[in-house]
């Protein structure tokens, strides 16, 4: 189901990056107050839909849906079949821990990324003003969000963590052992879904595809 729900703000910029916004230590403080947000998200729930009452009709929803994905002729035409098979043997594999994240719904946004949330200044410091557009949004696991918003976060030169984490806990999230990998896991499929739409400019199939396959192959994703 989608949700439309806006905060009205007036001024404010988007979240972005430090070179855009200001020193190092103001852009950790947007990152954190980011992490805060989601996670002030997580005790929100959808009356009228619910993952893990699918999951219990359904077993292995996430390894069910990602397999429709991977037949689409769409994403056929643009991924090779060995990533194909490595992609699916790896939410596969994630099966028991999809299933036990799918039993601790809460609202999600479906599209938590920088162009969507507006910050703005006060008693100098930014804050989270608003999170917009919000037609993606379901109730279902909270790694759908953490991987969407760490989509591009590379281990080896680290932007976003460990700002991100430690904001998100110290708001009340809650982190598993391994929730950086399974966020991973989940956002591929998502990049999955993307890769079944009809038109996609090439370059952004090459993004997607690396994206999946820095997944699958446990690496950060290189661009050129």
């Amino acid at each position: 189901m989608s949700v439309k729900r806006k905060r009205a703000v007036t001024g404010g910029k988007r979240a972005g990056a430090p070179s855009l916004h200001g020193p190092r230590n103001a852009f950790e403080i947007e990152v954190r107050s980011c992490a805060r947000e989601l996670a002030l998200m997580r005790p929100m729930l959808l009356a009228d839909f619910s993952a893990a009452a699918l999951a219990a009709a359904l077993p292995d929803p996430s390894p069910r849906f990602v397999d429709l994905c991977l037949a689409s002729s769409n994403l056929q035409e643009r991924m090779p079949a060995d990533l194909r098979d490595r992609t699916r043997t790896l939410v596969w594999s994630f099966a028991l821990q999809l299933a036990a994240l799918d039993n601790g719904v809460s609202l999600v946004h479906g599209d938590f990324g920088k162009w969507n949330l507006l910050m703005r200044k006060g008693a100098g410091t930014w804050t989270v003003a608003a999170i917009l557009d919000w037609e993606f949004a379901v109730s279902g696991p909270p790694p759908i969000d953490l991987g969407h918003f760490l989509r591009y976060e590379c281990a080896s030169r680290p932007l976003l963590e460990p700002h991100f984490s430690e904001g998100f806990l110290q708001a009340g999230g809650s982190l598993p052992e391994g929730w950086r990998r399974a966020a991973r896991v989940v956002d591929s499929i998502a990049l999955c879904e993307s890769l079944t739409h009809d038109t996609l400019p090439a370059a952004v199939v090459a993004e997607l595809l690396e994206l999946v396959r820095s997944t699958v192959e446990d690496r950060d994703p290189q661009f050129s």
